[in-house]
């Protein structure tokens, strides 16, 4: 979660918003929440205009 926030300048609470909406892919593995590269950049792409 903290390159995917690094690597959008979004905050935690706003990533993890969208995963409980169902907008951004992530799986729970342990503690933490992982998001692949080409899920946030699919995600990220939706928003460009």
């Amino acid at each position: 979660m903290l390159l995917a926030q690094a690597l959008t300048g979004l905050s935690r609470e706003f990533l993890l918003s969208a995963i409980k909406l169902g907008e951004l892919k992530a799986k729970v593995i342990g503690k933490g929440w992982r998001i692949k590269r080409s899920d946030l950049e699919a995600y990220i792409d939706k928003w460009r205009v």
